[in-house]
């Protein structure tokens, strides 16, 4: 299973804010008219491709979806607000991952660091063209890693750090994220949270891919400098004016722009990405959606914003299986 570099991270360490740390620039000013067309070409196919949030009715059960990203902005405080009255009402809400699991997830890191570490003493620097594994280091030394001790991670893991651009930092990475501030908000509301799946799946899921595999989404992850803050800042912008589609579309206009990059091989890991990280999730949750509804009406559902456009979105799945579902509007006009 190939996969690009993804906008999460499995780490728990203090948000930072985006756009104050990496400056305003996006992609839009270093790529051709001809590439940012085919940009919103392809995002205009995706069935459900605008919107952040959504309801859902059957019967008695009301489902509010929500597309949350996993760094902090300060724009997420606006959307917090208007979720709040739902959060605050739910019988439950459910989540990729709940408070404890991460706290779980940390301790048995920490515990057991062969889950993210090479096996048989390995190290990145036997696996990778030297020119590449400099290229590497440099990556790691700009976020605060030093690039001895990196190397002895798992190449998945890896891609996942550099996901972030260094002016970020890696202190970005996860704890101010939309989905934190919702399930904090739900405990403060006394509201349940329950996670739609096990973290130690999504883990094997990364962790199970070819070494080879991993190591050509480490390679894509490394963008130029001049290119990470504003791959990340035009991810950030469509996500905010809910143009969930554009923002992921961003991700493979970044990835071709790595020096000496595949097309063919961006295709694929694209494709892969979408079957194995959202389509096999999104259904397996599904049946956890419907057994929460046997004992709860009002369910909040806070997702990766990716899990809900598309033909393998939750916002598709949900209408297929009887749902009447109404995009909700969170603008700011």
């Amino acid at each position: 299973m190939r996969r690009l570099p993804i906008l999460i991270a499995l780490s728990t360490l203090a948000p930072m804010t985006a756009v104050a740390a990496c400056g305003p620039d996006t992609l839009d000013s270093h790529v051709t008219a001809e590439q940012l067309a085919d940009l919103d070409a392809r995002a205009a196919t995706w069935i459900n491709g605008q919107g952040l949030a959504w309801t859902a009715v059957r019967g008695d059960d009301q489902l509010t979806l929500i597309g949350t990203i996993h760094i902090y902005d300060p724009r997420i405080d606006t959307l917090l607000e208007r979720f709040s009255p739902a959060i605050s009402q739910a019988d439950v809400v459910l989540v990729e991952m709940t408070l404890d699991d991460q706290a779980d997830m940390q301790a048995e890191l920490v515990a057991q660091p062969d889950l993210l570490l090479l096996p048989n003493n390995e190290t990145l620097l036997e696996m990778m063209p030297e020119q590449q594994w400099s290229l590497l280091a440099t990556a790691l030394e700009a976020r605060g890693l030093p690039p001895f001790m990196a190397a002895r991670f798992q190449p998945w893991y890896l891609s996942t750090l550099l996901s972030i651009p260094a002016c970020y930092g890696l202190a970005g990475a996860t704890a101010g994220g939309l989905d934190m501030m919702i399930m904090t908000q739900a405990a403060d509301a006394g509201t349940p949270v329950r996670a739609l799946e096990d973290w130690r799946d999504t883990i094997a899921q990364l962790a199970n891919d070819p070494i080879d595999e991993q190591l050509d989404a480490l390679t894509l992850s490394q963008l130029p400098p001049d290119f990470e803050a504003a791959a990340f800042n035009s991810f950030l912008n469509d996500f905010f004016a809910g143009n969930v589609a554009r923002s992921w579309e961003w991700t493979t206009l970044a990835a071709s722009l790595v020096p000496g990059a595949d097309p063919d091989k961006i295709a694929i890991m694209t494709a892969d990405m979408k079957d194995d990280l959202l389509a096999a999730r999104n259904g397996a949750w599904m049946s956890e959606i419907e057994a929460v509804t046997k004992t709860a009406d009002e369910i909040v559902i806070a997702v990766g914003a990716m899990h809900l456009p598309g033909d393998f979105g939750l916002v598709h799945l949900l209408e297929q299986d009887g749902w009447t579902v109404t995009r909700l509007d969170t603008s700011n006009n």
